[in-house]
């Protein structure tokens, strides 16, 4: 009871104090509030553009992985850039490279799954370590021998920047021999590479 009541006192002097010293009982209208506010709001601001960035990255891979080809076309930029282009894919730049990755990828791989590792944005950046799995039955490309089977953790590292909601340039690599050793394991069949 006596300590309720020091407690009871030692606010009320306070609030005495701080109101006969100009101060404000009314928190929210400080300029330390109105600042501390402020600077809350644009971190949410960026926190909103990040997780955009992150959602439009995961839809972008989604699109890939079920073969619509129009949505995920739609997901990048006209000004695309790939800085570390596949060739034996394709030869062309830009978002018709994409296209054209899009088409030889899903023409011979199917039941594609991405599985998100880590995943992290900052400003238009999304920094991404994904593992895919998967079926291949055919070729990926010219010059490239058709093979038949699974892969279950292929590793891709990339560094996407987002313009707009869209993909605009690239950074990656993809573990390819994991990927071919696994298909390999559990090749049925697999056929002369062409000439």
């Amino acid at each position: 009871m006596k300590r309720n009541l020091f407690f009871t006192i030692v606010c009320g002097m306070l609030m005495i104090g701080f109101t006969a010293c100009g101060g404000s009982t009314d928190v929210k209208k400080s300029k330390a509030y109105m600042d501390l506010k402020a600077e809350l709001d644009k971190i949410k601001a960026g926190d909103s553009t990040e997780a955009a960035n992150i959602a439009a990255y995961k839809k972008l891979n989604d699109d890939f992985c079920a073969g619509k080809r129009e949505d995920f076309l739609a997901g990048v930029a006209d000004n695309y850039v790939d800085h570390n282009q596949d060739t034996m894919l394709t030869k062309k730049q830009g978002k018709e490279a994409c296209a054209e990755g899009f088409d030889v990828v899903n023409g011979s791989n199917s039941e594609m799954k991405v599985n998100y590792v880590h995943m992290y944005a900052e400003g238009d950046y999304v920094f991404a370590h994904t593992s895919m799995s998967g079926k291949m039955s055919g070729s990926m490309g010219p010059g490239i021998p058709a093979m038949n089977g699974n892969y279950t953790e292929v590793d891709f590292f990339e560094v996407i920047r987002y313009e707009n909601g869209k993909c605009a340039e690239r950074w990656g690599l993809m573990d390819g021999a994991k990927m071919m050793a696994q298909i390999a394991a559990s090749n049925t069949t697999t056929t002369e590479q062409p000439k």
